[in-house]
């Protein structure tokens, strides 16, 4: 299992698995293209949140600055009529923290957040993404899966992202040149009952 390595991957990159924020900062490692915060919620926050109808979970895309984070993200979830109670403030939280992280990595004046709701397969070919750098959070449903692409250029053995877990990936942008043959994609959705409250930024 993935879950029991600290990396995983080809000869030309790696991913790294940790289990603290300070961690995430090993995508600046030379091999490494990628990095997993394995993280669980807080008690009570996942049943909340797997159980809330769909449309009460926040969609959007939006630029702004880290400050403005917080009061843009709690505008989103007010438009998406979220219940405001302990969970959904635990879930903004959660939001801040992970933006505040990975501005940490990735200095920036500005920043691009979206927030997905999927029921459908989306985006379901391989791929490495032309940005700096990006991180993902499932927060619902299955995670993002990813693959190193062999000497065809063709996905080898698929890794799902655990639930919850930030993924941090490399883009084609990123700034130094390191061969990066990490992709990845949107998972396959099976069910007609599933979905996904994807994070991105």
């Amino acid at each position: 299992m993935t879950t029991e390595k600290d990396t995983v991957g080809s000869a030309t990159a790696q991913v790294a698995f940790v289990a603290e924020k300070e961690g995430l900062a090993r995508i600046f490692d030379d091999n490494i293209a990628g990095v997993i915060w394995r993280r669980r919620m807080q008690d009570g926050m996942q049943s909340w949140l797997d159980t809330l109808p769909v449309d009460q979970l926040p969609t959007g895309r939006i630029i702004l600055p880290v400050s403005k984070v917080r009061s843009a993200v709690t505008e989103l979830m007010n438009l998406s009529e979220m219940p405001d109670c302990a969970q959904r403030r635990l879930l903004l939280n959660d939001i801040c923290l992970l933006t505040h992280e990975f501005n940490k990595l990735c200095v920036s004046p500005y920043l691009r957040l979206r927030f997905d709701v999927i029921t459908t397969n989306k985006c379901p070919k391989f791929h490495i993404d032309h940005v700096t750098a990006r991180l993902l959070c499932t927060y619902r449903g299955v995670g993002t899966a990813y693959s190193f692409l062999d000497d065809q250029k063709r996905p080898a053995e698929i890794f799902p992202t655990p639930n919850c877990a930030a993924i941090v990936l490399r883009g084609t942008k990123w700034p130094t040149d390191c061969a990066n043959n990490l992709v990845h994609r949107s998972p396959e959705i099976n069910d007609v009952n599933e979905t996904r409250l994807l994070f991105v930024i």
